[in-house]
């Protein structure tokens, strides 16, 4: 009797291990470098859009970055944050192009040091 239990132990531990171990869906040879993948199903994998906490901090720095500007600079920044193009920023305010770009260009200076 105690050979037939220690066998039935031992099957089961078998079986369990098989069904855990030896399916291709638990296999980690299986596993492939995105790299790897051909580049549709590759693209699909990686998440393009910002999380939550991203979204949040952008948030919080574009605001202390506009607030010590003045209005009109707040203005051309916030325009071309929705994407309009340095001519039509410049038509909307009335303001020459070069101003535009010279006043982006100040505060990207200015923001990298």
């Amino acid at each position: 009797v105690l050979k037939f239990v220690i066998r039935i132990a031992c099957n089961k531990v078998w079986m369990r291990m098989r069904r855990d171990y030896g399916t291709r869906k638990r296999d980690v040879t299986r596993e492939q470098a995105i790299a790897t993948l051909p580049p549709n199903i590759a693209e699909c994998l990686v998440d393009h859009e910002p999380t939550a906490e991203e979204m949040a901090i952008a948030a919080e720095l574009w605001q202390r970055w506009l607030a010590p500007c003045t209005e009109k600079v707040r203005r051309i920044l916030e325009l071309r944050r929705m994407g309009h193009t340095i001519e039509e920023v410049a038509a909307d305010l009335g303001v020459g192009e070069h101003t535009v770009r010279r006043v982006i260009s100040h505060l990207w200076e200015s923001s990298r040091s």
